[in-house]
């Protein structure tokens, strides 16, 4: 039957793929803001730390700063991974409810 159109082609069973679809762009729009976002926050986190080690060196000796250097800047940087985690999949990750009204 050339003239019927095969439900394969234009059925439901091509849903879904086209959604995937648009779940891939939005996620990888929402990657890009989340390496953005999580490569200032570094870069300002070094900042803080550096200002941190310097500031020790300076008011309590370089003993002290070395062991800040060497531990608190672990426990800085493994901190702001749990935070940033927690605020990426809370307010950027997210993906609305298909059927989700958008109010005007």
């Amino acid at each position: 039957m050339a003239g019927e159109d095969p439900a394969h082609l234009t059925g439901p069973s091509r849903e879904p793929d086209r959604a995937f679809r648009g779940l891939a762009w939005s996620f990888l729009l929402n990657g890009g803001q989340v390496v953005l976002i999580g490569v200032a926050g570094t870069m300002l986190l070094n900042l803080v730390r550096v200002a941190l080690v310097a500031a020790i060196a300076a008011t309590v000796g370089v003993g002290p700063a070395i062991f800040f250097h060497d531990y608190g800047g672990t426990v800085l940087f493994v901190g702001f991974l749990f935070v940033f985690w927690a605020f990426a999949q809370r307010w950027i990750l997210t993906v609305p409810a298909p059927d989700a009204e958008v109010p005007t």
